[in-house]
């Protein structure tokens, strides 16, 4: 998905595809919450309601700053008062288009499950040396 813009305060934010330190930081936000296992985009009003002002501070670039330049405690002063509740579904529901969730959670089990596999081939093969350093210093 293409980046999405917002006007918000007379402000342009932007919002596209997380970076790293943004992931860190809505991680931060959120640890502690019970999340439902049916969490629907509207849902994530009721959830989050008291964090979404500081989760959409970290979600949305203003235009022409980075990720990282950006002050979120200014942003977060401004979306208190001027984000509005379609501002904030329209911005939640962008957030799941721009950030395939369920797709990188799913590369994630199959890179563990890679990383499994690897440690599981390389033990059968340390048995298998093992086995052969053993015979060879019998035989010696």
């Amino acid at each position: 998905m293409d980046a999405k813009k917002y006007e918000i305060g007379g402000q342009i934010f932007i919002q596209r595809r997380l970076v790293w330190g943004q992931v860190k930081q809505l991680i931060k936000e959120i640890e502690g919450i019970e999340l439902p296992s049916d969490l629907a985009p509207r849902d994530i009003l009721t959830v989050f309601e008291a964090k979404l002002p500081r989760l959409v501070s970290i979600v949305l670039i203003p235009e022409g700053q980075t990720a990282k330049s950006k002050n979120i405690d200014e942003m977060l002063e401004l979306f208190e008062w001027e984000l509005g509740v379609d501002q904030i579904m329209e911005i939640i529901e962008d957030f799941f288009d721009c950030n395939p969730i369920p797709l990188w959670l799913e590369k994630i089990n199959k890179g563990v499950g890679k990383m499994t596999d690897g440690v599981k081939s390389f033990s059968e093969k340390e048995t298998v040396l093992t086995g052969v350093l053993q015979s060879s210093q019998e035989v010696i």
